[in-house]
């Protein structure tokens, strides 16, 4: 349920700019969404299922938000996923959704 809830929030969150995102806490909001019993000192893992045109966009947000880390990146095009490692060179990278999920390399994932 938590993760269902920390996924949601952080959804919410994406549609903001990343000025924006870079402002606000979602830490606290994540904890606040989960009725406060979110409590977990360690970064939530993000990944990104298909790294599309503003794919750099949703990386350099989940980069800048305190509490989020990006660990993977799932695309089927060589091309976009090296741009993804060109941002981010310590995500793992998949071309197939089920083996980026089934990784255990994130706890929350965002579809693009």
């Amino acid at each position: 349920v938590q993760v269902l809830l920390a996924s949601l929030a952080f959804l919410s969150l994406l549609t903001l700019s990343t000025r924006a995102i870079q402002s606000t806490s979602l830490r606290s909001k994540l904890s606040s969404s989960a009725g406060g019993n979110h409590v977990n000192r360690e970064d939530i893992r993000v990944g990104l299922l298909a790294y599309g045109a503003i794919g750099d966009e949703h990386n350099r947000a989940v980069s800048a938000t305190g509490g989020l880390r990006l660990t993977a990146v799932c695309d089927t095009n060589p091309e976009r996923l090296a741009a993804a490692l060109h941002l981010s060179p310590n995500i793992q990278t998949f071309s197939d959704a089920a083996g980026m999920l089934d990784s255990g390399e994130s706890a929350a994932s965002m579809m693009e």
